[in-house]
Protein backbone atom coordinates (compact mmCIF):
# COMPACT_ATOMS: atom_id res chain seq x y z
CA UNK A 1 0.00 0.00 0.00
CA UNK A 2 1.74 2.93 -1.15
CA UNK A 3 0.45 6.84 0.23
CA UNK A 4 1.65 9.61 1.69
CA UNK A 5 3.09 7.91 5.42
CA UNK A 6 0.35 9.95 7.65
CA UNK A 7 -2.44 8.46 5.37
CA UNK A 8 -0.68 5.36 5.95
CA UNK A 9 -1.24 5.17 9.76
CA UNK A 10 -5.06 5.06 9.24
CA UNK A 11 -4.69 2.08 6.68
CA UNK A 12 -2.52 0.34 9.57
CA UNK A 13 -5.22 1.42 11.89
CA UNK A 14 -7.98 -0.32 9.15
CA UNK A 15 -5.50 -2.87 8.77
CA UNK A 16 -5.28 -4.22 13.02
CA UNK A 17 -9.31 -4.35 12.87
CA UNK A 18 -9.69 -7.00 10.50
CA UNK A 19 -8.08 -10.25 9.50
CA UNK A 20 -6.26 -10.56 6.32
CA UNK A 21 -4.25 -13.70 5.22
CA UNK A 22 -1.86 -12.19 3.57
CA UNK A 23 0.73 -9.47 4.78
CA UNK A 24 0.36 -5.51 3.60
CA UNK A 25 3.85 -3.99 2.54
CA UNK A 26 3.09 0.08 3.19
CA UNK A 27 5.29 2.55 1.49
CA UNK A 28 5.08 5.88 2.07
CA UNK A 29 5.73 7.82 -0.92
CA UNK A 30 4.62 10.77 -2.71
CA UNK A 31 3.98 8.77 -5.88
CA UNK A 32 4.32 12.16 -7.71
CA UNK A 33 7.86 12.69 -6.97
CA UNK A 34 9.61 9.49 -5.23
CA UNK A 35 11.03 6.31 -7.00
CA UNK A 36 8.99 3.26 -6.41
CA UNK A 37 10.90 0.13 -5.52
CA UNK A 38 9.91 -3.53 -5.91
CA UNK A 39 7.75 -5.28 -8.18
CA UNK A 40 4.24 -6.37 -7.08
CA UNK A 41 1.70 -8.52 -8.89
CA UNK A 42 -1.08 -6.24 -8.20
CA UNK A 43 -1.25 -2.88 -7.96
CA UNK A 44 -4.84 -0.63 -7.04
CA UNK A 45 -4.68 3.25 -7.44
CA UNK A 46 -7.61 4.24 -5.67
CA UNK A 47 -9.15 7.51 -6.14
CA UNK A 48 -5.87 9.13 -7.29
CA UNK A 49 -5.81 10.01 -10.71
CA UNK A 50 -8.72 12.65 -10.60
CA UNK A 51 -6.47 14.83 -8.56
CA UNK A 52 -3.42 14.35 -10.60
CA UNK A 53 -4.97 15.69 -14.35
CA UNK A 54 -4.31 13.90 -17.22
CA UNK A 55 -0.23 14.38 -18.07
CA UNK A 56 0.60 12.89 -14.67
CA UNK A 57 -1.72 10.40 -14.64
CA UNK A 58 -0.46 9.06 -18.16
CA UNK A 59 2.86 9.74 -16.35
CA UNK A 60 2.08 7.71 -13.27
CA UNK A 61 0.51 4.47 -14.83
CA UNK A 62 3.61 4.44 -16.82
CA UNK A 63 6.09 4.74 -14.17
CA UNK A 64 4.08 1.76 -12.54
CA UNK A 65 4.04 -0.66 -15.42
CA UNK A 66 7.70 -1.56 -15.11
CA UNK A 67 6.42 -2.70 -10.95
CA UNK A 68 3.62 -4.92 -12.14
CA UNK A 69 5.32 -8.09 -12.32
CA UNK A 70 4.67 -10.30 -15.35
CA UNK A 71 1.11 -11.61 -15.04
CA UNK A 72 -0.19 -8.99 -12.74
CA UNK A 73 -2.21 -6.20 -13.10
CA UNK A 74 -3.13 -2.65 -12.34
CA UNK A 75 -6.58 -1.96 -10.90
CA UNK A 76 -7.70 2.03 -11.50
CA UNK A 77 -10.43 2.53 -8.87
CA UNK A 78 -12.57 6.05 -9.59
CA UNK A 79 -15.97 7.58 -9.96
CA UNK A 80 -15.70 7.83 -13.67
CA UNK A 81 -17.31 10.25 -16.44
CA UNK A 82 -19.54 9.21 -19.17
CA UNK A 83 -17.77 9.40 -22.07
CA UNK A 84 -19.09 12.61 -23.00
CA UNK A 85 -18.50 13.89 -19.39
CA UNK A 86 -21.65 15.36 -19.00
CA UNK A 87 -22.65 12.88 -16.26
CA UNK A 88 -23.54 10.53 -14.47
CA UNK A 89 -23.59 13.65 -11.03
CA UNK A 90 -21.38 12.54 -8.62
CA UNK A 91 -18.72 11.76 -10.93
CA UNK A 92 -19.37 15.11 -12.43
CA UNK A 93 -19.90 17.12 -9.27
CA UNK A 94 -16.06 15.45 -8.39
CA UNK A 95 -14.86 17.03 -12.10
CA UNK A 96 -15.93 20.50 -10.98
CA UNK A 97 -14.57 20.29 -7.44
CA UNK A 98 -11.16 19.02 -8.74
CA UNK A 99 -11.12 21.50 -11.21
CA UNK A 100 -11.31 24.31 -8.49
CA UNK A 101 -9.21 22.99 -5.59
CA UNK A 102 -6.23 21.51 -7.70
CA UNK A 103 -3.76 22.82 -10.49
CA UNK A 104 -3.92 21.18 -12.81
CA UNK A 105 -6.46 17.88 -11.34
CA UNK A 106 -9.85 16.89 -13.72
CA UNK A 107 -12.04 13.45 -13.21
CA UNK A 108 -11.60 10.99 -16.13
CA UNK A 109 -13.62 8.56 -17.73
CA UNK A 110 -13.29 4.88 -18.97
CA UNK A 111 -12.16 5.38 -22.05
CA UNK A 112 -9.67 8.11 -21.64
CA UNK A 113 -8.72 6.06 -18.45
CA UNK A 114 -8.27 2.49 -20.89
CA UNK A 115 -6.24 4.43 -23.46
CA UNK A 116 -3.61 5.62 -20.71
CA UNK A 117 -3.25 1.88 -19.16
CA UNK A 118 -2.86 0.77 -22.95
CA UNK A 119 -0.27 3.34 -23.76
CA UNK A 120 2.11 2.27 -20.41
CA UNK A 121 2.08 -0.75 -22.19
CA UNK A 122 -1.09 -2.97 -20.34
CA UNK A 123 -3.70 -5.11 -22.07
CA UNK A 124 -6.18 -6.66 -21.66
CA UNK A 125 -7.96 -3.83 -20.15
CA UNK A 126 -11.29 -4.64 -18.43
CA UNK A 127 -13.97 -2.30 -17.15
CA UNK A 128 -15.79 -3.85 -14.03
CA UNK A 129 -18.96 -1.99 -12.49
CA UNK A 130 -19.00 -2.31 -7.86
CA UNK A 131 -22.62 -2.23 -7.22
CA UNK A 132 -26.05 -0.63 -8.23
CA UNK A 133 -25.81 2.42 -5.53
CA UNK A 134 -21.99 2.67 -5.55
CA UNK A 135 -20.80 5.52 -8.50
CA UNK A 136 -17.33 3.46 -8.26
CA UNK A 137 -15.64 0.98 -10.54
CA UNK A 138 -13.00 0.26 -11.69
CA UNK A 139 -10.48 -0.97 -14.61
CA UNK A 140 -8.47 -3.82 -14.05
CA UNK A 141 -5.05 -4.16 -16.90
CA UNK A 142 -3.10 -6.59 -17.20
CA UNK A 143 0.98 -7.18 -17.99
CA UNK A 144 1.59 -9.96 -19.93
CA UNK A 145 3.65 -12.67 -18.88
CA UNK A 146 6.95 -13.30 -21.05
Amino acid sequence: LVDLPEILEVARDVERSFRIAQPVTYLGLDLRIDDIEGNFDIILVSNTLHMLGEAESRRLLSRLYPRVSPGGSLVVQAQFLDENRLGPRWPVLLDLIQLCITESGRNHSVGETRAWLEEAGFTDVEHVSMTLTNTNSFLRAWKRSP
